[in-house]
């Protein structure tokens, strides 16, 4: 966290990521110091609808703060999962239901669920319907993984057309959106200075439309997304500083 405010000069939003059940706030508040959290957990959704853990998850749920918004997630790009028969999208959407209900019983409206899918679902070429995996009464934001499949072509999308059909459809469903993975690989022969152009104009897109947060994926995961060159740290460090 340190070394990302030095990168960044401070960033107010954080994505973290959990394989399992959710870290405890108190360890939570100690990683992150007050900084509004994109959260994520993972569990069987037959395990969530049995009760399994709902002892832990009322308490996790009633010890978020009250203070600050958090956006929390069920099993972010649950569509592979899905797809290889882990389990249903019925029992996924289930999940989230009972999640739903033991969140109600927190009273606190700062907590946000958010139902994060990649934005690859929208495309027809994925073969899917975004709705499968949406249960409307227990989701109050949209979240969307995307990136920059230009790359292929050594070239950087246009914001218009990277995020619009994002754009519309929280219009249509009137829910709130944010983007929660967001990046781009260096392009062959740049030496940062588009991938910085890039990120500029997608910040100012965003923060135009109304991205509730965004969250850049400075990760070496699945590809070097790492912000390393100076020209991308200051184009991403003017999205963070100046439109956020």
């Amino acid at each position: 966290m340190r070394r990302t405010d030095r990168k960044f000069a401070g960033v107010d939003v954080v994505r973290a990521f959990h394989t399992g059940l959710p870290a405890s706030w108190s360890n939570l508040r100690s990683d992150y110091k007050g900084r509004r959290l994109v959260v994520s957990f993972k569990a069987d959704p037959k395990a969530i609808t049995s009760g399994r853990y709902d002892r832990y998850l009322t308490r996790w749920f009633k010890s978020a703060p009250k203070n600050r918004r958090t956006f929390w997630s069920y099993y972010h790009e649950p569509e592979d999962n899905i797809e290889a028969g882990q389990f249903t999208a019925g029992q996924y959407r289930r999940a989230w239901k009972h999640l739903d209900r033991l969140e109600a019983k927190a009273h606190n409206r700062k907590l946000k669920s958010t139902l994060i899918l990649m934005a690859w679902s929208l495309s027809k070429g994925s073969g899917r319907s975004w709705k499968d995996y949406y249960a409307p009464s227990a989701v109050n934001v949209l979240g969307w993984d995307a990136y920059n499949y230009l790359i292929r072509k050594n070239g950087y999308i246009a914001p218009r057309k990277m995020f619009r059909k994002i754009n519309r459809i929280s219009n249509r469903m009137n829910r709130p959106y944010g983007v929660a993975e967001f990046g781009s690989l260096l392009a062959g022969s740049d030496n940062g200075d588009k991938r910085a152009a890039w990120l500029r104009r997608s910040g100012r897109y965003l923060a135009k439309h109304d991205a509730t947060f965004v969250t850049y994926f400075d990760s070496d995961v699945g590809g070097d997304f790492r912000l390393q060159d100076r020209p991308s740290k200051k184009g991403w460090r003017y999205v963070v500083n100046k439109l956020a």
